[in-house]
């Protein structure tokens, strides 16, 4: 098979021989499977035959499925440190950890691609390569990226006893007084679980006994009160790492985060910049000869302590 053309969306190539666009297919990319094909084509597109010499066209996403395009094209990332074991980054609101599609270009492993290649081919069947843990697209801060395949799976395996601090600051509608640790219990719901659902202890009997039960803890802290924005600036202190969990249980305490209508917020002021104001403050890694404590502050919040 030989490529003739390649640009922004798809690319063309002639057949040297008589076969299936699924063969077709799986020549140009062999890390295609069989699902992945069958989101763009039928079962009789998959079979049909591509003639000798026959020119053909498939988009450059699924050509280039799990391929990072190689060029960063979001806000300014900032390095807030590098050694030999960690890359670690100022991530901003608004940018996605990492890629679904190879036409996307504003993600931080589009920015490790370009600019410390070749470290997104860590854990390169993953997604999410080297990064150490999920910073929700709206929440910026400090995020981890591991250079090192092994230390990463070491890492990731015993998460909870080396992340010793995860901190975030949080805008919350209304004036939080609330403060301590709290834990509750988390199932998901909605379309594809895209939303948590957060209950007390004394009401487990409320829950589906046939959907999987997360226990999360947090402790607040409020900060500052502005009168004028009805918005209070709290510090969390994150203990477990559930999917949503800061957004979920504090608009489970009475006090979602500012824009975020996910999980109640009425209040859409921002509708056109950034939907909700979550921020990792602080992340301290402890493992073995490693003792690391990163920080840093947002940009973009209203008002800080």
């Amino acid at each position: 098979m030989n490529i003739i053309n390649q640009h922004a969306l798809s690319i063309s190539f002639s057949a040297l021989e008589e076969m299936s666009l699924f063969d077709c297919l799986r020549y140009v990319n062999p890390k295609l499977s069989r699902n992945k094909i069958k989101e763009h084509y039928s079962k009789i597109e998959q079979a049909r035959v591509v003639g000798r010499n026959q020119s053909l066209s498939i988009p450059l996403d699924l050509a280039n499925h799990h391929l990072v395009f190689p060029l960063y094209e979001g806000p300014t990332i900032e390095i807030l440190y590098e050694d030999k074991n960690f890359l670690v980054i100022h991530k901003p609101s608004g940018v996605h950890g990492h890629p679904f599609l190879y036409s996307e270009r504003e993600t931080v492993i589009n920015f490790v691609r370009q600019f410390r290649a070749p470290l997104h081919l860590i854990n390169e069947p993953s997604f999410e390569r080297g990064l150490l843990y999920r910073l929700d697209r709206e929440t910026s801060g400090v995020l981890f990226y591991v250079k090192d395949q092994y230390l990463l799976d070491e890492l990731r395996e015993q998460f909870e006893e080396t992340a010793k601090e995860k901190i975030y600051l949080a805008l919350v509608e209304g004036e939080c007084k609330i403060s301590g640790s709290f834990k509750h219990l988390f199932t998901s719901s909605g379309l594809k679980g895209l939303r948590m659902k957060v209950f007390n202890h004394a009401d487990r009997n409320k829950m589906n006994s046939k959907d999987p039960v997360f226990e999360g803890g947090l402790e607040v802290e409020p900060l500052k009160f502005n009168p004028q924005m009805n918005l209070t600036l709290v510090k969390v202190k994150l203990e477990t790492g559930l999917r949503h969990q800061i957004r979920a249980q504090l608009a489970h305490l009475g006090f979602p985060l500012w824009g975020d209508s996910l999980y109640g917020s009425k209040r859409d002021e921002f509708a056109k910049g950034r939907k909700f104001y979550l921020h990792a403050l602080q992340y301290t890694i402890k493992h073995r000869d490693i003792s690391l404590k990163i920080e840093c502050l947002p940009v973009d919040f209203p008002f800080l302590a």
